[in-house]
């Protein structure tokens, strides 16, 4: 298994139960260049209403760009031309002077939040741009000021193993990240939503088996999984805060 598209959400330094809630936006949107659109995104009280949006854009096979965090701040780069707003449990992202090549994937994201589909953008002018992309990786900045910036955490692009051995997949990353905030773990099988299965270094989410199990020291971070199973078999990803997009580690599992 090897899958380029992945996606992928997750909760910092939480404790307790992990859960998720969810957040809606319209599946697509279209517009001529030039024009001015916006994308909404509706919560509730547990996420928007209760903390922030932040707002992704994703082109295909390419990792997906943060362009509004904490409701309305642009992190540096983007252009303004993207502006950020939240009223109550809702949020929006206008996006003016419109271009073709503004045509993507747009995420919102929010505390607490599911995964939900993107609003898939199109801008119609000379040449007509079609884009819909199945599975999408992205990741987000909790609570931040200032401007937003990624550190790199590393892990071993592959390994294998047969069942009921006990493999263990470790996460480099450094005193930005990791050493400060701790790590969290996630498997993703094909075509499917990532599992959160490790957050906050050695917690596991209610309905995770114990034979997963995480570990810090360090600028580091440890994912073993005991009494190897087939259906073990996928891609595992590391993430801390301020860490950029990291390839998973592909597990494979050798047996009948």
């Amino acid at each position: 298994m090897a899958w380029s598209c992945l996606l992928f959400t997750f909760l910092f330094q939480c404790t307790g139960t992990w859960a998720q809630s969810v957040l809606t936006q319209q599946p697509s949107l279209s517009g001529t260049p030039g024009q001015t659109v916006t994308i909404s995104c509706t919560g509730s009280s547990n996420n928007i209403g209760y903390s922030f949006v932040n707002w992704y854009q994703q082109f295909p096979a390419t990792s997906p760009k943060l362009l509004i965090y904490g409701d309305s701040n642009r992190p540096s780069g983007i252009p303004d031309r993207f502006s950020g707003s939240k009223s109550g449990n809702s949020g929006s992202l206008t996006i003016t002077g419109l271009q073709p090549d503004d045509e993507a994937d747009y995420f919102c994201q929010s505390y607490d939040s599911s995964l939900n589909a993107p609003t898939v953008l199109q801008v119609h002018g000379e040449m007509t741009f079609m884009m819909a992309w199945s599975c999408l990786l992205f990741t987000f900045l909790v609570h931040c000021t200032g401007s937003w910036a990624q550190s790199v955490l590393t892990q071993q692009p592959s390994m294998s193993g047969t069942p009921g051995e006990t493999v263990t997949i470790s996460c480099t990353g450094s005193s930005n990240n990791i050493g400060i905030f701790g790590v969290s773990w996630y498997q993703q099988f094909p075509e499917m939503a990532p599992k959160l299965l490790i957050y906050s270094n050695s917690n596991r989410p209610s309905g995770v088996p114990d034979r997963f199990s995480g570990s810090r020291s360090g600028n580091s971070g440890s994912l073993t999984i005991t009494r190897l199973q087939p259906e073990d078999e996928a891609d595992y990803f590391c993430q801390s805060y301020d860490s950029s997009l990291n390839a998973p580690t592909v597990l494979w599992v050798h047996g009948e």
